[in-house]
């Protein structure tokens, strides 16, 4: 596990080989590299990605003109320790039944 203190910071990671199953990212951060941009840009990087978006604001993606996709996971701030767990089991469930196919 690795941790970023913004968009520009994590894909610098990425780039520079680190392999994450799942990206849990805010949509709106600091730097200049957004959460739905990293999204796209780390799945150029690494196959099979998982991404779990949070957010303040429920409809935010679609506000500002950002696409999430539909596999992708939107939680909303604040969230619980169960949520955000929930979410992650999901989504391991999800890339475990993507490989199977």
């Amino acid at each position: 596990m690795s941790s970023a203190a913004s968009g520009d910071e994590a894909l610098e990671k990425l780039e520079a080989g680190y392999q994450p199953r799942i990206l849990l990212t805010d949509i709106v951060m600091a730097g200049k590299i957004q959460g739905p941009e990293l999204a796209e840009r780390a799945r150029e990087i690494v196959d099979g990605l998982g991404v779990i978006f949070v957010s303040g604001y429920p409809n935010q993606a679609a506000i500002h003109g950002n696409v999430v996709e539909e596999r992708d996971i939107q939680l909303v701030k604040p969230l619980g320790e169960r949520a955000l767990a929930n979410a992650v089991a999901r989504m391991i469930k999800d890339l475990g039944q993507a490989e199977s196919r």
